[in-house]
């Protein structure tokens, strides 16, 4: 018996270990240290999580303007080297805010132009260790990152609905227009194309990834309402598409998240802030929107004070 409660408490001990080949709806979460430079803001009194951010630096944090508008710096805290966005584990540091500064024309209005922030942090973070480093930026434009394979990541949403939104849908999908016509049927049948039978019940704890390409601008407006479109007024915008329809980061588990390019030296480098979702439901019918980083190099710089 004791044999049998000293390996329980070994298996508790590594806690993180124990969800690395967990599904979970909209992408497969995460081995703790493989994006050490991921971090979950939360709310500092009841550590309550609201959104994801980067170190870009040991005293700096990048994340989206929506994710600091509603709320004064005091209130905010990072939980950085976790894979949970609700308990630390043994290699996590919190920080408190100490001020933040969001694009002056960032606006919350139709497709959310200038959704940017940086956070500086109450004192530096550790960078030393495995589980918590920068990520790596830059202002290269690589070839318009167009086509690129790359991979998103945040803590996620489940989808909120499993509906049929039309009563032809099963029959529609009888007539292969599952593959025929994805955008529309996985976006509003996505029941009849079977993309609901392993969606998770429980609110998501752990951080997630899933393989996306990015897609030019013109792709990534096709089938939304027109108040959402990305507009040739808004060019710093990169999106990031999931083929099979199935995955796409979500306003309530994704916001403000990174998205990862592979360099040409095969170096991991963040071209993206997430700034608005697939679908109002994670359901992934359409692309994600990022801020495109590599455009707003020098806003980075000018208020970090950082030679990045």
């Amino acid at each position: 018996m004791m044999i049998l409660v000293l390996v329980a408490c070994v298996l508790f001990s590594v806690g993180d270990a124990l969800y690395l080949n967990k599904r979970v709806s909209n992408g497969l979460a995460v081995d703790i240290g493989k994006y050490p430079s991921v971090v979950a803001i939360r709310q500092r009194e009841t550590q309550e999580f609201l959104c994801v951010g980067t170190i870009i630096d040991a005293e700096w944090v990048l994340t989206s303007a929506k994710c600091v508008v509603y709320y004064p710096f005091w209130e905010l805290e990072i939980m950085a080297g976790t894979i949970s966005k609700t308990r630390p584990s043994s290699y996590s540091q919190i920080r408190e805010v100490a001020t933040y500064i969001f694009h002056d024309d960032y606006s919350m209005n139709g497709d959310r132009p200038n959704n940017i922030a940086v956070m500086k942090l109450s004192s530096p973070l550790d960078l030393t260790g495995e589980f918590i480093k920068a990520a790596a930026l830059t202002d290269e434009y690589h070839n318009n990152w167009h086509w690129t394979k790359c991979t998103m990541t945040g803590w996620g949403g489940n989808e909120k609905t499993c509906e049929d939104h039309h009563e032809n849908c099963e029959m529609w999908e009888g007539w292969g227009e599952c593959d025929n016509n994805p955008p529309y049927m996985r976006a509003y049948c996505r029941k009849a194309c079977g993309l609901c039978s392993t969606s998770d019940t429980e609110v998501p704890d752990y951080l997630r990834d899933s393989n996306v390409t990015v897609i030019p601008r013109q792709d990534c407006s096709k089938g939304r309402p027109k108040n959402i479109k990305i507009t040739d007024l808004n060019k710093k915008n990169v999106c990031g598409f999931n083929r099979g329809y199935t995955t796409a980061a979500c306003d309530d588990g994704d916001q403000g998240g990174p998205l990862f390019c592979l360099n040409d030296a095969n170096e991991p480098i963040q071209i993206g802030v997430m700034s608005w979702a697939g679908s109002e439901d994670c359901s992934g019918g359409f692309p994600t929107v990022y801020m495109a980083v590599f455009k707003y190099m020098d806003w980075i710089r000018e208020k970090t004070g950082l030679s990045l």
